[in-house]
C-alpha cells in the first residue's frame, strides 16, 4: 500500500535541513469512533500481547493502541505543507506515555495532538509532540513523542551493560518475527516507507526495513506488564525512554530491568543479538 501523503512529503522535502519553528503550537484535533473488539484483538495478536484481559470480561484494550488512534494526527502533522520534514531520515526517538486509566471497548474519545517544541540535538534536529486523549472529559492518557530528523554524524554504539542506578533485577527475551512491521502497519495504518519497502531503507541510510517504534515499545510495554504486574493493566502508570537504534524484523531482544529504591518504578534497557542497545534511560512505574 502505498501512502501518498508521506510520498509527497519525501518528495517536497528531501533537500529540507530545517524545520520551521513557526509552527510550534499547532494543534489538531479529532474525535475516534468506538474501536471494537475485533480491532483490539487484532492490534494484541500483532504484537505478541497474549494478556487475558483484552479476551474477557474487562473489555480494555492493548495500551498501545492508541498508537494506532493517534497516528492520523501524528500524520497530518509531519506532512504538514509548512513543516519541511525531511520524512527520509525522520525515526522515532523518545516517547512518554501516562495513563490515568485505561481505554475500553466503546469508549468514544476525544484527541488531539500538539507540537510542542522544535530544537537541534547532537542526533539531529528534534520535534516533540504533545498528546493527550480524553473520555467523557476525562484526561485518561497524555504523553510526548520526539521525532528526530537524524543528521550525518555517526552515533557510538553501546554495547550491553547495567546501568548504574540499580541492580539487575530481571532479564526476559522479546521476539520480533520477519514480516511483522507489515502487519503492524496494517492495524497502526503507518505505511511509512522505511517500514514497506528495503530498497527505499537502504536509501534513507538504514540497513534494512526496521520495525516500527510504537510496536517495539508496545511489545516492551507487554512483557514489563506480564513479568512485574502479572498482566494486570489496571496497575500501569507510566512507560518512557529513548529508541537508540533501529530494531530488524526477526531480531532477538534482550529486556533487562533494575532495582531503583522507588518500589514503585522500574529502569530497564532493550538490547539486540549483538549486545548493542536498542531501547536506553527506560522508565516503567506503576501502581499498587
Amino acid at each position: 500500500m502505498i501512502d501518498w501523503n508521506i510520498l509527497f512529503t519525501i518528495i517536497k522535502n528531501v533537500r529540507s535541513f530545517h524545520l520551521n519553528t513557526d509552527l510550534i503550537g499547532l494543534t489538531l484535533e479529532q474525535s475516534c469512533i468506538s474501536i471494537s473488539k475485533k480491532e483490539s484483538i487484532d492490534f494484541a495478536l500483532v504484537t505478541n500481547d497474549t494478556n487475558l484481559m483484552f479476551y474477557k470480561k474487562e473489555n480494555v484494550i492493548p495500551p498501545f493502541y492508541l498508537s494506532k488512534l493517534i497516528f492520523p494526527l501524528i500524520k497530518k502533522i509531519l506532512c504538514h505543507k509548512d513543516l519541511g520534514m525531511n520524512m527520509v531520515r525522520t525515526v522515532l526517538a523518545e516517547q512518554e506515555i501516562i495513563w490515568h486509566d485505561m481505554v475500553r471497548i466503546g469508549d468514544r474519545l476525544e484527541v488531539a495532538a500538539c507540537i510542542h517544541d522544535i530544537y537541534e540535538t547532537d542526533r539531529g534536529e528534534m520535534i516533540k509532540i504533545k498528546i493527550t486523549i480524553y473520555h467523557d472529559f476525562r484526561l485518561i492518557i497524555e504523553g510526548s513523542l520526539g521525532f528526530i530528523i537524524r543528521n550525518r554524524k555517526k552515533v557510538k554504539r553501546e554495547i550491553m551493560k547495567e546501568q548504574q542506578s540499580g541492580k539487575k533485577m530481571f532479564q526476559t527475551e522479546i521476539q520480533t518475527y520477519k514480516g511483522q512491521q507489515l502487519k503492524f502497519a496494517q492495524v497502526s495504518g503507518d505505511y511509512n516507507f522505511i517500514h514497506m519497502n528495503r530498497l527505499f531503507a537502504r536509501i534513507a541510510g538504514l540497513p534494512d526495513v526496521i520495525m516500527h517504534g510504537a510496536c517495539v515499545i508496545a511489545m516492551i510495554c507487554s512483557a514489563l506488564v506480564e513479568n512485574k504486574l502479572k498482566n494486570d493493566l489496571r496497575k500501569l502508570r507510566s512507560i518512557s525512554g529513548r529508541f537508540s537504534k533501529p530494531v530488524i524484523p526477526g531480531e532477538k531482544l534482550i529486556l533487562t530491568g533494575y532495582t531503583v529504591p522507588d518500589p514503585y518504578t522500574i529502569h530497564f534497557e532493550v538490547f539486540n543479538p549483538a549486545g548493542i542497545a536498542v531501547f536506553k534511560k527506560g522508565i516503567f512505574r506503576f501502581r499498587d
